[in-house]
């Protein structure tokens, strides 16, 4: 008796070619309207051959297939190959006193396209990285997710690993591993952007794509491409292939609740909304309204101890906590030549003579934008552009509101003068017995906090930021909060050298010395975002009638980082506006 011959099976990724893109449409620069994002496509990959640069180089030739294979579909299939040199021979050469023969690593890797006849919608399996590298950027990067969301419940406990992408922070992505199964709903994404879900799909479900299996669950990974992780047959590609085009015919569930807009897909929107926010912000800075600076990795930029900004070939040092209202009154910018600085004056910080960050001002703004047709906001972080979504919103406010059942809502401070900036109240408490001004000193570029209050009854230390008006500007005090917070934590855990730093550098120490300084931060502590409003409208209860959703954001951003830190330090004032 023979011994049966093993079935070849393979675990296949499905990609879908993103269409609208420009490159995909009419190619303008040879005047050929008529060609379709298929044939484009097509001799775009077919050119990667001539292309002789290092990232080219590719040899690339079609190659038949069998007349019965997917034949309802349109379909081509490559071969592609490179060659690759061992990248340590150059080096190895270099205390060598013979000639090592080239290393040469010959890769291979199959693309096949597949079209629907009746319309635009072109998928892509690869087989190899090669393969990959050539349909990459013509990929559309939802594809994996949307399918996803179509054909599984969000409330349903399938979730095993997660990787997100921040809005603010880090733009790397970060893992979540569940020891459980979570639902969509359990995680909580506000203010990320889903990039791969890792899920188990139920046995109903896999049958739509081909998958025959006696298990119930099956792994699959949504990312930019659909992948069920099951090995399936060739005969298995074409129900596979069906299963997705069935899948987008399903009602579309969203997933994030904020989307980066794309600079190939949203060209033209996105020149739109940069124009009319520039337009925007000339106007505030016009009416007095402030706007901070800062880079998106923010620890490095505060933590700096130069900063320097350049603009046309002249190189000047700026301080920390310079805002944009300082640059348009340091060059005296005009609305004329008012964009031309955002986009071309820089800004870079210094650690000892190496530098940390660096970025045109445009990139180091965090601002707002209504679109006055659709209504539809927008977000402008880190020279990135993101839709707000109605749930983002109505989430913003109703996390706001759940503070006050968090009890993180209280009244501690003295009313404040309608007619009394930030300094004047600050310096209101110098003589007060128990309260220390720290404002405005800092010590390496942080400001620890703006008011210290002991609570001697109780032994509760208050650290209080405080801000006049909710806008746009809390963006840089909600940083304070937090790097001040790690200061202390890390201060009381060893010799506290920044927290003495700080002391040196207060101008009234009041009736403490260092000792009792540094046993302060030994004590319960309360980091107390502090706040006015001049309507006296009250956040705790109506946030959707304060405008800011850069503020709201902010605070609750800030609040899930402090929940990390000290789970139940974190409090919010809202101080009471009075005219005398």
């Amino acid at each position: 008796m023979g011994n049966k011959e093993k079935e070849i099976k393979k675990i296949i990724s499905l990609y879908k070619i993103d269409t609208q893109l420009d490159e995909l449409n009419t190619n303008k620069k040879d005047n050929e309207t008529n060609n379709s994002p298929w044939e484009i496509l097509k001799n775009s990959i077919k050119n990667l051959g001539n292309d002789s640069s290092p990232k080219g180089n590719y040899e690339i030739n079609e190659i038949k297939l069998k007349k019965d294979f997917l034949s309802k579909y349109d379909r081509v299939c490559y071969k592609i190959k490179k060659d690759f040199y061992n990248s340590w021979q150059s080096y190895v050469k270099e205390f060598l006193d013979e000639e090592l023969p080239k290393n040469i690593i010959k890769k291979e890797s199959v693309l096949l396209l597949i079209k629907q006849k009746e319309n635009d919608n072109i998928f892509a399996i690869g087989f190899g990285e090669l393969a990959y590298n050539c349909i990459q950027k013509y990929i559309d990067q939802d594809f994996g997710l949307d399918i996803f969301s179509r054909v599984v419940e969000i409330d349903s406990n399938i979730v095993k690993r997660s990787k997100e992408q921040n809005v603010v922070g880090s733009t790397r992505g970060e893992t979540s591993l569940y020891r459980q199964l979570h639902s969509i709903d359990d995680i909580d994404d506000f203010g990320k952007i889903f990039q791969e879900l890792n899920a188990e799909i139920p046995k109903n479900i896999l049958e739509d794509f081909g998958i025959e299996t006696e298990k119930n669950f099956i792994n699959t990974c949504a990312k930019s491409s659909f992948q069920i992780r099951k090995s399936i047959n060739v005969a298995t590609i074409e129900k596979y292939i069906e299963g997705c085009i069935k899948a987008l015919k399903l009602p579309s569930k969203s997933l994030n609740s904020v989307k980066k807009l794309s600079n190939k897909k949203d060209d033209e929107l996105i020149k739109v909304i940069k124009k009319n926010t520039v337009e925007e912000l000339w106007k505030k800075i016009q009416q007095n309204e402030k706007f901070d600076l800062c880079h998106k990795e923010f620890d490095k930029y505060i933590e700096a101890d130069n900063y320097n900004i350049e603009f046309k070939g002249k190189s000047n040092e700026i301080s920390f906590g310079t805002t944009l209202n300082d640059l348009v009154d340091k060059y005296k910018l005009t609305e004329l030549n008012f964009a031309n600085f955002l986009d071309n004056a820089k800004i870079e910080s210094f650690s000892n003579d190496y530098s940390q960050t660096n970025a045109n001002v445009y990139k180091h703004l965090f601002l707002e934008y209504t679109n006055s047709d659709d209504s539809k906001k927008y977000f402008i972080l880190n020279g990135n552009i993101y839709e707000l979504k109605n749930e983002f919103i109505h989430s913003l406010n109703e996390k706001i509101k759940s503070f006050y059942k968090k009890n993180i809502f209280i009244n501690t401070l003295e009313p404040w003068d309608i007619n009394n900036g930030e300094s004047e109240y600050n310096n209101s408490y110098n003589k007060k017995t128990d309260y220390i001004v720290v404002h405005p000193k800092t010590f390496k570029n942080i400001e620890l906090c703006d008011l210290i209050k002991w609570d001697r009854k109780e032994d509760i230390v208050y650290l209080y930021y405080i801000k006049d008006n909710f806008q746009g500007t809390i963006r840089d005090l909600a940083y304070q909060v937090y790097e001040g917070a790690k200061i202390i934590q890390l201060g009381v855990n060893s010799n506290c050298e920044d927290l003495k730093g700080f002391y040196q550098n207060l101008e009234n120490k009041g009736n403490f010395s260092e000792k009792q300084f540094i046993d302060l931060f030994n004590k319960d502590i309360r980091y107390v975002f502090a706040f006015r409003d001049h309507k006296n409208r009250l956040l705790k209860e109506k946030p959707e009638e304060f405008g800011s959703n850069i503020a709201k954001f902010a605070l609750v951003d800030l609040e899930q980082k402090m929940s990390k830190i000290d789970n139940n330090s974190f409090k919010i004032e809202q101080i009471h506006c009075t005219e005398h």
